[in-house]
């Protein structure tokens, strides 16, 4: 693989003509999330429209998105307004690109992916299919988010309807000694976000920093290859044209379901006192700070919130249980029906943020159960891939979703995004006693997590929004 060098004369036309969020997440706060069915007859209007984003720099270059990263780290002073622009299968055929080479799996949308999601008539009314484009715009500033959001959906109604606006809005715990800011949780209360691929020299160099690496002494090696997220462009002639296949899947969580059943699940397994943590942290595989349970056994762990050096080499579950939801969704090395390389060509670019509003005074860390949400919060879950069926698809089917993996005879459904026509409750055997391969003992847990709507997406290349209209 080949690491970029975002100062390499010979990208700087992928750069300029790749939307960003792709290669590097956009880092803002806060998110408004714009999905837009187009009105029939109006297929000028939308082309000029679409064509205007890149016009009025609404869209964000991957070479703009670069440049704001280095103002940022030698003024702290921010990149903005960030803007992304995808488009459905259907958006293209609206726009009268029939098939135009794209991957089969996204011709055919996320309601025919056979993921075991509900049947898309109960999804949410406004992320049913039928969805032509979805209009990402973020900022670290809310109100700037909202009030941007407004402006488009009043220029949308000339040529669409708004059919949903989703509101992404980033949690974060307490920073640590040194940090500015708190690291990325989830509802559920765990550090997100932590193992993504990297593909830029300059991230490898901080990985090693956040892991304690000297030289190349990798156990867990994040490098990828532009061309895992990356795919030519099919709808543009221009050189250096590339764009990305875009999943959104909107997760909601019963954030006091799952608490109250990370309790039961230590009472069940005679966890007591602080190891009563453990219980939560071996059905995520790290506990909430980000310290992986196959490295300790309690969440004192330096640096928690990035160590990602490590993997499951033991191929046993005295620490991190086999069903595991980090261990279901990347097995690192220790998957025993591929080699490491072959493991990694399935990693998705996730670039999640949460959604929903919670009660005042309640922080996701206090240890409290009763003052949780029940529903209306959530992940709005995004990834880039350069094959849907080689990775997001794969990942869902034949790891999260598949209980005979990792091993024939010892898995379990993935207890956070797992899903089964058939049952809502994960089974597998925990650790009773961390590191100890004979405390194992059978558990249980219930799904508290709903998938309420979403569709496939293309990100195309800028050169292609130009051309349009």
């Amino acid at each position: 693989m080949t690491l970029i060098n975002q100062n390499d004369p010979q990208l700087a036309d992928l750069f300029k003509n790749l939307q960003g969020n792709i290669l590097k997440g956009h880092g803002r706060d806060h998110t408004a999330n714009i999905f837009i069915r187009a009105k029939s007859g109006k297929k000028t209007a939308v082309k000029n429209w679409l064509k205007s984003l890149v016009a009025q720099n609404v869209i964000t270059s991957t070479k703009e998105q670069l440049e704001e990263t280095v103002r940022f780290k030698q003024t702290g002073i921010g990149g903005g307004m960030f803007g992304t622009i995808l488009i459905s299968a259907e958006g293209f055929e609206y726009l009268g690109f029939d098939d135009g080479g794209f991957q089969k799996e996204f011709r055919g949308g996320m309601k025919k992916a056979d993921l075991n999601d509900p049947k898309s008539d109960v999804w949410e009314k406004g992320l049913r299919p039928g969805i032509h484009f979805l209009l990402i715009i973020g900022d670290d500033d809310a109100t700037k988010v909202s009030v941007a959001a407004e402006k488009f959906k009043t220029e949308i109604q000339t040529f669409g309807t708004v059919t949903t606006t989703e509101f992404g809005e980033a949690l974060r715990n307490k920073p640590q000694p040194g940090e500015r800011k708190g690291a990325g949780i989830e509802h559920f209360g765990y550090v997100d976000g932590t193992s993504q691929p990297l593909f830029f020299e300059d991230e490898i160099v901080r990985y090693k920093a956040d892991n304690d690496i000297i030289g190349n002494n990798f156990i867990y090696n994040p490098s990828a290859d532009k061309s895992l997220v990356l795919v030519k462009d099919p709808l543009s002639g221009a050189e250096n044209a590339f764009g990305s296949y875009f999943v959104f899947r909107k997760l909601e969580q019963n954030v006091q379901g799952f608490k109250v059943n990370e309790e039961k699940l230590a009472d069940d397994l005679g966890l007591e006192g602080e190891d009563g943590e453990r219980a939560g942290a071996m059905l995520v595989g790290r506990f909430e700070n980000g310290t992986p349970i196959e490295l300790q056994k309690t969440d004192v762990m330096a640096k928690s919130a990035v160590r990602n050096d490590f993997d499951y080499q033991t191929n046993d579950n005295s620490k991190c249980p086999f069903h595991a939801h980090i261990r279901k969704s990347n097995p690192r090395s220790a998957n025993p029906k591929e080699d490491l390389a072959a493991t990694q060509s399935h990693i998705m670019a996730r670039r999640g943020i949460p959604f929903g509003t919670r009660k005042p005074g309640d922080d996701p860390n206090d240890g409290q159960t009763e003052n949780k949400p029940t529903g209306g919060v959530g992940l709005l879950f995004m990834s880039y891939q350069a094959s849907l069926a080689h990775q997001f698809e794969f990942i869902q089917k034949k790891w999260v979703n598949n209980k005979k993996f990792p091993f024939d005879d010892k898995g379990g459904l993935d207890p956070v995004i797992g899903q089964d026509k058939t049952t809502s409750q994960s089974k597998g055997k925990f650790a009773v006693e961390w590191g100890s391969i004979n405390s194992l003992a059978e558990g249980s847990f219930e799904h508290f997590l709903k998938m309420r709507g979403g569709e496939y997406f293309f990100a195309p290349s800028i050169p292609f929004l130009r051309q349009l209209g």
